[in-house]
């Protein structure tokens, strides 16, 4: 399958599912943070076009924009060195209160990000 687009969370390959001879294309990476997958298809060529025409993964907001948020809530994904959580923007970085170990520090901004919206185009 490798004529299909790699998943835009880890790079990884998809595989083709199927299942009752229903078609789902999803991402092979167990480790994935997101895992994306298509609904499941009659047929390949529709879950094909599924996963080719996916949302595009939202770009990350700047550390300007991040600033700006102040008070507000926002969800970080795991990166290779950061972990995953939710958290306050404050003056000088994300804190969650509930976690002892819940602090994203500004200075280390691009080690970890914070998006305007969840990938794959979901709204809180």
């Amino acid at each position: 399958m490798s004529e299909l687009k790699p998943c835009p969370f880890c790079g990884e390959l998809p595989i083709q599912f199927v299942k009752d001879g229903l078609t789902q294309i999803r991402c092979n990476n167990t480790q994935c943070w997101i895992v994306p997958a298509t609904s499941f298809y009659t047929d390949r060529k529709t879950a094909v076009e599924a996963w080719e025409e996916r949302a595009q993964p939202a770009e990350p907001l700047t550390l300007d924009e991040l600033r700006k948020m102040r008070g507000q809530v926002v969800d970080i994904p795991e990166s290779e060195f950061w972990y995953s959580g939710r958290g306050t923007v404050l003056d000088d970085g994300v804190y969650d209160p509930k976690d002892q170990d819940g602090y994203w520090p500004f200075e280390h901004y691009g080690e970890w990000l914070v998006y305007a919206h969840k990938p794959g185009g979901e709204q809180e």
